[in-house]
């Protein structure tokens, strides 16, 4: 009977062991943290580029309203220049009606 009691308690320490061991691989623990590691420097590199990203897109706004500001006063000048034009025409066409005697002979070779 000795011998089934030590061999039970051999038995009761060997499974204190096996329960005590780790099953742990040193180097799977190494590369998982180097992984979090990369992660964790990919979502710094994301925020910084989403960040990038959003300047620039604020910036081509802006831009982009520049640019429409700027067609937008070429078209005014453009506008009043035609209508300068008109009113320079205009001036001359009444002057001449007004006085004709002065434009008699600058219009004379003119026949109607």
């Amino acid at each position: 009977m000795n011998s089934l009691t030590e061999k039970e308690k051999k038995l009761n320490i060997v499974l204190d062991k096996l329960k005590n061991l780790s099953f742990k691989n040193p180097e799977l623990n190494n590369n998982i943290e180097e992984l979090k590691n990369k992660r964790n420097q990919l979502e710094i590199e994301k925020k910084e580029i989403e960040n990038k990203y959003q300047l620039l897109k604020e910036d081509y706004e802006l831009l982009s309203k520049k640019i429409e500001e700027i067609k937008e006063n070429q078209k005014l000048e453009e506008r009043k220049q035609i209508e300068l034009s008109c009113l320079k025409f205009r001036m001359s066409f009444i002057e001449i009606l007004l006085y004709p005697v002065r434009y008699k002979r600058e219009y004379s070779s003119i026949d109607p």
